[in-house]
Protein backbone atom coordinates (compact mmCIF):
# COMPACT_ATOMS: atom_id res chain seq x y z
CA UNK A 1 0.00 0.00 0.00
CA UNK A 2 1.54 4.00 -1.13
CA UNK A 3 1.33 5.47 2.90
CA UNK A 4 1.88 8.95 3.57
CA UNK A 5 5.53 8.31 3.63
CA UNK A 6 5.19 8.10 -0.21
CA UNK A 7 2.78 11.23 -0.49
CA UNK A 8 4.82 13.16 2.10
CA UNK A 9 8.23 12.07 -0.12
CA UNK A 10 6.43 13.31 -3.05
CA UNK A 11 6.01 16.38 -1.61
CA UNK A 12 9.43 16.80 -0.49
CA UNK A 13 10.59 15.35 -4.18
CA UNK A 14 8.52 17.85 -5.98
CA UNK A 15 9.65 21.00 -3.71
CA UNK A 16 13.36 19.99 -4.84
CA UNK A 17 12.46 19.62 -8.27
CA UNK A 18 10.41 23.27 -8.72
CA UNK A 19 13.91 24.50 -6.77
CA UNK A 20 16.29 22.52 -8.64
CA UNK A 21 17.96 25.26 -10.41
CA UNK A 22 17.72 27.86 -7.36
CA UNK A 23 20.57 25.68 -5.44
CA UNK A 24 20.07 23.91 -2.50
CA UNK A 25 16.63 23.70 0.14
CA UNK A 26 16.53 23.05 4.06
CA UNK A 27 14.42 20.64 5.39
CA UNK A 28 12.89 23.34 7.77
CA UNK A 29 11.53 25.91 4.43
CA UNK A 30 10.72 22.62 2.76
CA UNK A 31 8.57 21.63 5.98
CA UNK A 32 7.02 25.04 6.22
CA UNK A 33 6.22 24.76 2.29
CA UNK A 34 4.53 21.77 2.42
CA UNK A 35 2.83 21.81 5.69
CA UNK A 36 4.87 18.89 6.76
CA UNK A 37 6.23 17.95 10.27
CA UNK A 38 9.70 18.91 10.41
CA UNK A 39 10.51 15.60 12.12
CA UNK A 40 8.45 13.33 9.67
CA UNK A 41 10.43 15.00 6.84
CA UNK A 42 13.51 14.60 8.51
CA UNK A 43 12.83 10.30 8.69
CA UNK A 44 12.47 10.44 4.55
CA UNK A 45 15.77 11.63 4.12
CA UNK A 46 17.93 8.36 4.58
CA UNK A 47 15.90 6.17 2.24
CA UNK A 48 15.86 8.74 -0.67
CA UNK A 49 19.56 9.34 -0.24
CA UNK A 50 20.26 5.57 -0.36
CA UNK A 51 18.34 4.63 -2.72
CA UNK A 52 20.45 7.67 -4.98
CA UNK A 53 17.39 10.08 -5.17
CA UNK A 54 18.30 13.17 -3.29
CA UNK A 55 21.25 14.80 -1.75
CA UNK A 56 22.41 16.61 1.23
CA UNK A 57 25.78 19.25 1.53
CA UNK A 58 26.58 20.40 4.47
CA UNK A 59 27.52 24.07 5.51
CA UNK A 60 26.81 27.57 3.88
CA UNK A 61 24.45 26.86 0.62
CA UNK A 62 24.22 22.95 2.20
CA UNK A 63 20.85 21.24 2.38
CA UNK A 64 19.10 18.67 0.42
CA UNK A 65 19.15 18.59 -3.67
CA UNK A 66 18.11 16.10 -6.28
CA UNK A 67 20.57 13.70 -6.67
CA UNK A 68 19.98 13.34 -10.41
CA UNK A 69 17.64 15.34 -13.07
CA UNK A 70 13.89 14.66 -12.30
CA UNK A 71 12.95 13.33 -15.66
CA UNK A 72 15.84 10.43 -14.42
CA UNK A 73 13.67 9.49 -11.25
CA UNK A 74 10.62 7.35 -11.87
CA UNK A 75 7.92 7.06 -8.92
CA UNK A 76 8.53 3.72 -8.57
CA UNK A 77 12.14 4.67 -7.66
CA UNK A 78 10.54 6.79 -5.22
CA UNK A 79 7.63 3.91 -3.42
CA UNK A 80 10.31 1.45 -3.38
CA UNK A 81 13.16 3.80 -1.36
CA UNK A 82 9.81 4.66 0.72
CA UNK A 83 8.13 1.75 0.93
CA UNK A 84 9.48 -1.00 0.63
CA UNK A 85 9.18 -3.59 -2.42
CA UNK A 86 6.39 -4.93 -1.24
CA UNK A 87 4.81 -1.75 -0.10
CA UNK A 88 2.27 -1.71 -3.62
CA UNK A 89 -0.33 -4.21 -1.58
CA UNK A 90 -0.03 -7.42 -3.34
CA UNK A 91 -0.13 -10.30 -1.24
CA UNK A 92 2.05 -12.92 -0.67
CA UNK A 93 1.82 -15.69 -2.25
CA UNK A 94 1.26 -17.79 0.66
CA UNK A 95 -1.52 -15.18 1.91
CA UNK A 96 -2.80 -15.40 -1.24
CA UNK A 97 -3.66 -18.77 -0.79
CA UNK A 98 -4.68 -18.90 2.91
CA UNK A 99 -7.21 -16.28 1.40
CA UNK A 100 -8.70 -17.28 -1.08
CA UNK A 101 -6.48 -19.97 -3.37
CA UNK A 102 -4.53 -19.49 -6.51
CA UNK A 103 -6.68 -17.26 -8.17
CA UNK A 104 -7.10 -14.61 -5.84
CA UNK A 105 -2.83 -14.96 -5.63
CA UNK A 106 -2.96 -14.44 -9.51
CA UNK A 107 -4.74 -11.79 -9.48
CA UNK A 108 -3.26 -9.74 -6.80
CA UNK A 109 0.31 -10.52 -8.96
CA UNK A 110 -1.46 -9.05 -12.19
CA UNK A 111 -2.99 -5.96 -10.14
CA UNK A 112 0.92 -5.58 -8.60
CA UNK A 113 2.35 -5.91 -12.44
CA UNK A 114 0.04 -3.14 -13.57
CA UNK A 115 0.53 -0.85 -10.48
CA UNK A 116 4.56 -1.33 -11.19
CA UNK A 117 4.17 -0.46 -14.80
CA UNK A 118 2.31 2.69 -14.17
CA UNK A 119 4.38 4.21 -11.22
CA UNK A 120 7.86 2.90 -13.62
CA UNK A 121 5.80 4.74 -16.66
CA UNK A 122 6.09 7.89 -14.67
CA UNK A 123 8.85 10.58 -13.93
CA UNK A 124 9.58 12.80 -10.96
CA UNK A 125 9.54 15.52 -13.69
CA UNK A 126 5.73 14.54 -14.60
CA UNK A 127 4.46 14.41 -11.40
CA UNK A 128 5.89 18.13 -10.91
CA UNK A 129 4.25 19.30 -13.96
CA UNK A 130 0.86 17.64 -12.64
CA UNK A 131 1.26 18.88 -9.19
CA UNK A 132 2.07 22.50 -11.29
CA UNK A 133 -1.47 22.33 -13.02
CA UNK A 134 -4.41 24.62 -11.91
CA UNK A 135 -7.79 23.83 -12.69
CA UNK A 136 -10.61 26.68 -13.71
CA UNK A 137 -13.91 26.28 -13.79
Amino acid sequence: MITSRSRYGLLLLIDLADRSRGGAADIASVAARQAIPEAYLAKLLAPLKAAGIIATSRGPGGGLTLAKPPEATNMLEIVDALEGRAGLGAETEGAAKAEAGERAARTWKLLDEKIRKALAGTNLSDAAAAAALEYHI
